[in-house]
């Protein structure tokens, strides 16, 4: 039996079918005739990214940085000849052949972002429901903030709003720091302390399996125990930088940040997942040596981490793109790891509303 796979974006094999998709130099050639030449045969570099961005490659894509940077005088100058029109189209996947060819996995993207335009518009003036208020800092977060940022998995990027405001991750740590464990210890070893299966209850229930396991890894008990699996002889800080450059190489950012206060007041009001922790201490689900309290601190940290939602969007990409960040063409989960966190998302994400959701 022969099974035809599709070639993960980023990889050898993904760039020469990207450098075939454009026909070779009559390809290339043929999207050449649709520029306006100057005098001396070149094409504008200026036009040239105009054209990408409305393709949804923005200018500092680090894709589009590094080809720009090949260019002989490190700018491209103010047009490039056919020899570096045809080098910067095929580059990097041909990401710039395949753009302006509108052969990117949404190939209208204007169409695309106006009708996200309009949803962004209507739903702006739904003003229900209220901010979290679990935590005493985070009810204090303006509820008129409202922002959309997309990234598709070829970093065909979109965002409107406010989606270069910094908040906390909050619960968003969960799928992260389970990928980790997986990652570290693999499917066995996790799952031996934490179950898969939904547990009806709300996210923070005191409730455990009939083994004395949290149901799944993206409730807080759950969360708490793949927390308690990362790097468990390092030092905390180490642990947390580990935690911290994981959501640096999903989003492609280094505006990760880390929220001190909203970290001291889920500290203050953490009653609950003391509870939890101590819950599953007593039913002996924490490996062998766990100390509960700095587990618990390093939970609360991860929850604290900040990112803006253009961030987040890049990081949904990754995952959508089976681990590899459609930016910087790295590798940060294995798709085996993606598969089972997106299983368990969709099944137990919403927590006990995922059936319904």
């Amino acid at each position: 039996m022969v099974v035809a796979k599709r070639a993960v974006p980023g990889s050898a094999a993904h760039a020469r079918r990207g450098a075939a998709g454009l026909g070779g130099s009559g390809g290339v050639s043929s999207i050449a005739q649709t520029f306006k030449m100057d005098s001396h045969q070149r094409i504008s570099l200026m036009e040239l990214m105009t054209r990408i961005g409305a393709a949804g490659i923005e200018s500092d894509d680090p894709r589009v940085r590094e080809i720009v940077a090949e260019l002989p005088d490190g700018d491209g100058g103010g047009g490039l000849t056919m020899s570096q029109f045809t080098t910067v189209c095929e580059a990097s996947g041909a990401l710039v052949g395949r753009a302006l060819r509108g052969d990117l996995v949404v190939p209208d993207f204007s169409r695309f972002t106006s009708e996200l335009q309009a949803m962004y518009a209507r739903v702006r003036e739904d003003t229900g429901g209220a901010v979290a208020d679990y935590i005493p800092q985070l009810r204090r977060v303006d509820p008129e903030k409202f922002g959309v940022a997309v990234c598709t998995v070829d970093g065909q990027r979109y965002s409107t709003g406010d989606t270069a405001d910094l908040f906390c991750v909050q619960s968003m740590c969960k799928p992260i720091n389970y990928s980790l464990a997986l990652e570290e210890h693999g499917v066995g070893v996790v799952h031996r302390h934490v179950g898969r299966e939904p547990s009806g209850r709300g996210f923070n229930e005191l409730s455990l399996t009939d083994d004395g396991l949290p149901h799944n890894p993206m409730i807080n008990s759950g969360a708490i125990m793949t927390t308690s699996l990362l790097r468990c002889r390092d030092d905390l800080a180490d642990r947390f930088d580990h935690v911290a450059a994981t959501w640096r190489s999903l989003s492609g950012s280094n505006r990760v940040g880390f929220n001190n206060s909203v970290y001291l007041s889920e500290r203050r009001t953490a009653d609950r997942n003391f509870a939890l922790g101590y819950f599953m201490r007593e039913r002996g689900a924490f490996p062998h040596g766990t100390d509960l309290v700095e587990t618990l601190e390093f939970y609360f940290q991860c929850c604290s981490i900040e990112l803006d939602a253009q961030g987040l969007g890049v990081v949904a990409a990754t995952f959508a793109n089976a681990g590899i960040n459609p930016l910087t063409n790295q590798p940060v989960f294995k798709p085996s790891t993606v598969r089972h966190c997106l299983s368990l998302m969709s099944s137990c994400g919403m927590y006990d509303y995922s059936g319904e959701f």
